[in-house]
C-alpha cells in the first residue's frame, strides 16, 4: 500500500531522476531570481537601497513556496500533459517559467496582499 502511494505520488521516476530534475529546477529559479534581483528599482520606496536577503525572504516567501511546489506538480504531469518525455533541459525550463508565474500570481494578488506603494499624496 505504501509503495502504491509513493508510485502515484511520485509516478514512474526513480529518486535520483526526481533529485536530479529538482536540482536543474532550482537552477532556473535561481536564474529566474537573479535577474530580477539585478534588475530591481533600487529607487522604489518598497525596496531597500542596498539589496538585503531579511527584506528578500520576507518579501518573496509565498512566490518561492508556491514556484517549490509548481515544480513538484509539473516534474510530476510534464509526460501525462505534454505527452514528452521529461529531461533535464525540460526541468530547467520548469523552474525558470514556473517562478515568473509564480511572480505574476504575486503581481496579481492572488497569492496574498500586495504591499501598497507610499503615496505622495
Amino acid at each position: 500500500m505504501i509503495q502504491e502511494y509513493l508510485n502515484l505520488i511520485f509516478g514512474d521516476a526513480s529518486p535520483a531522476f526526481i533529485a536530479a530534475g529538482f536540482t536543474f529546477a532550482i537552477m532556473g529559479v535561481i536564474l529566474s531570481l537573479r535577474l530580477q534581483i539585478v534588475n530591481r528599482d533600487r529607487e522604489s520606496d518598497r525596496t531597500p537601497k542596498h539589496f538585503s536577503w531579511s527584506f528578500f525572504w520576507l518579501d518573496n516567501i509565498k512566490r518561492l513556496v508556491t514556484t517549490l511546489i509548481l515544480i513538484f506538480v509539473a516534474l510530476r504531469f510534464t509526460e501525462e500533459w505534454m505527452g514528452a518525455k521529461t529531461t533535464m533541459w525540460l526541468a530547467f525550463l520548469i523552474g525558470l517559467s514556473v517562478d515568473k508565474f509564480a511572480q505574476f500570481l504575486k503581481n496579481q494578488n492572488i497569492l496574498g496582499k500586495k504591499l501598497q506603494q507610499k503615496n505622495p499624496d
